[in-house]
């Protein structure tokens, strides 16, 4: 297995990193749309995007959905797929 990613190795690698960050910024002003978008960049590869939505999932208690995204992650080495498996 690879060493894992960083957070910050994760976005200096995603070329889609500012979209990511625009997704997770809307989840502030229109949560459908932010999830919408985020499922969108994971789906095509964001690993980041998978990260912030099992964040994002977690945090509104769908533990289902949360898991789901975090173990995506872990699959593709972030760190921070790992460590939030361990919290659901």
């Amino acid at each position: 297995m690879q060493p894992l990613l960083s957070t910050e190795a994760l976005l200096s690698r995603d070329p889609r990193r500012k979209d990511v960050q625009n997704a997770y910024e809307m989840l502030d002003k229109d949560r459908a749309i932010g999830l919408s978008a985020l499922e969108e960049l994971a789906i095509s590869g964001s690993i980041q995007a998978m990260v912030d939505l099992g964040q994002e999932y977690l945090r509104s208690d769908e533990l289902h959905a949360a898991e789901k995204w975090y173990r995506a992650a872990w699959e593709n080495d972030a760190e921070r797929g790992v460590f939030g498996l361990a919290s659901v």
